[in-house]
């Protein structure tokens, strides 16, 4: 194995002479990320030369082996990939490489950040697809762990914002009301109040919906990611929160009576 080791690094060596560039070393992600995303050849060769080094060192009884020599054998492809392969060397390194299998839990924190990671760069300014990629990054290190410590710079170098989460909390009027995408003669003005925990309201009524009932009795409600849910007289009322905003809340719920389902969206602006 040792022997091995160090044929790997002198083929390397001589590959990175010779792939050599003018540009600045790139720092970049050469983990296991398990998605398709592209690396230029600058980047790839930049990225194989940090693992094989820490590859080159690592020992099979080693507990940041497995992760290592998958690293390693992922740093491979994207060379060969970015680089080209012209005498096969490295493709042989590859074929010779006998890593051991991920466990299940650390593939699945790979897959989800891939996933996350895609979110993230279609729309790096959209706080809430940064959060999912860091909270993924993290897992990925808690069922992986980073011998590397690739994944926690990729962590430092995000600039998500953590108060970018709005808060259901406050005042908010109905303004719309439709069931199935159609308008109904529901009075539109009621009102409905959040604290921290628990949720009351005021109806509207009159010919021109110009009057409010007596505010209700404080009833439990949870806000968990996108599910809404109230509590009423003792029974739970699930809605999906489409929108949540610093002046707009929608949400809608969807239920079926007598054999025919209904949708029926509720819309708000913050008071």
């Amino acid at each position: 194995m040792k022997n091995i080791k160090l044929i790997a690094i002198f083929v390397l060596t001589l590959f990175f002479t010779v792939t050599s560039c003018d540009n600045e070393p790139i720092e970049g992600d050469f983990g296991q990320n398990g998605n398709d995303n592209e690396v230029s050849c600058a980047e790839a060769t930049q990225n194989l030369s940090q693992i094989s080094t820490i590859y080159g060192t690592t020992t099979p009884d080693d507990v940041n082996y497995t992760v290592i020599c998958n690293d390693y054998a992922v740093a491979l492809q994207n060379m060969i990939d970015s680089c080209g392969d012209a005498t096969g060397a490295i493709q042989d390194l590859l074929d010779n490489l006998d890593c051991p299998a991920l466990p299940d839990d650390c593939s699945i924190a790979i897959t989800v950040v891939a996933s996350a990671q895609a979110a993230y760069e279609s729309d790096p300014t959209n706080d809430t697809f940064c959060l999912a990629y860091k909270a993924a990054l993290q897992n990925q290190i808690t069922e992986c762990g980073d011998p590397t410590g690739s994944l926690q710079t990729t962590i430092n170098g995000l600039s998500c914002n953590e108060t970018a989460e709005v808060s259901i909390v406050g005042t908010w009027e109905l303004v719309a009301f439709t069931v199935n995408g159609e308008t109904t003669d529901v009075c539109l003005g009621e009102i409905e109040i959040f604290t921290e925990t628990m949720y009351q309201y005021q109806e509207a009524f009159g010919d021109n919906c110009e009057n409010l009932s007596e505010v209700s009795a404080l009833e439990p409600y949870t806000l968990i990611g996108n599910e809404l849910t109230i509590t009423e007289d003792g029974i739970s009322y699930v809605y999906e929160v489409l929108e949540l905003t610093e002046t707009t809340l929608v949400y809608q719920e969807e239920y079926t009576d007598t054999g025919e389902e209904f949708v029926e969206v509720h819309t708000f602006e913050r008071q």
